[in-house]
This record gives structure tokens, C-alpha cells and sequence, in this order.
């Protein structure tokens, strides 16, 4: 994650919700200006995941959805290898 420099933000500690899961999280809190915060996640899973990984992402999904108001950029690298490219299903 790149933050461009001038731009104020603080590193989040979201061990609270990441404590089993074989997932690595990086996030921050950007200002933004006029008070508007923008809270940016970056997610990322191992290829090498098992089968019973698979609802993990899914699960932080939820708890990122409920320890904070503000608003969310959740991005990263969550390597589904059985994805369907043009009917995005898995």
C-alpha cells in the first residue's frame, strides 16, 4: 500500500479480527479533508490455501463491515484459482 506523501493517515491494528485466519492485512485510516475519512484494506490470500480457507475472506469481509462507519476500500490479491472470468462465478 502507497500513500502519496502530504497525505495524513494512521496505520490500523486489526489483529482484534485477524487473529486465526491465514490471511495477511494491511489497512489504514486516510483524511481526506472536511473531515471525510476513507478507511483502505488490503487483503491478501496464499494460493496455496485449502479448501476449508475458503470462506475466511468472507468472514473478514463481515467483521470489516461492522468495526467501523467510515467509508471502505477493501482491495487485494484473495487468489480463487476456480474462477469463471465471464460468469464471475466460482
Amino acid at each position: 500500500m502507497y500513500i502519496m506523501k502530504g497525505i495524513k493517515y494512521e496505520k490500523l491494528d486489526l489483529k482484534s479480527i485477524n487473529t486465526t485466519l491465514p490471511i495477511e492485512l494491511l489497512s489504514c485510516e486516510i483524511s481526506l479533508g472536511n473531515n471525510f475519512k476513507l478507511m483502505a484494506v488490503s487483503i491478501y490470500r496464499s494460493p496455496n490455501s485449502s479448501k476449508q480457507n475458503n470462506q475466511s475472506p468472507k468472514y473478514l469481509l463481515e467483521k470489516l463491515k461492522d468495526i467501523s462507519s467510515h467509508n471502505k476500500i477493501i482491495y487485494g490479491d484473495f487468489n480463487f484459482p476456480n474462477i469463471d472470468r465471464k460468469t464471475w462465478t466460482g
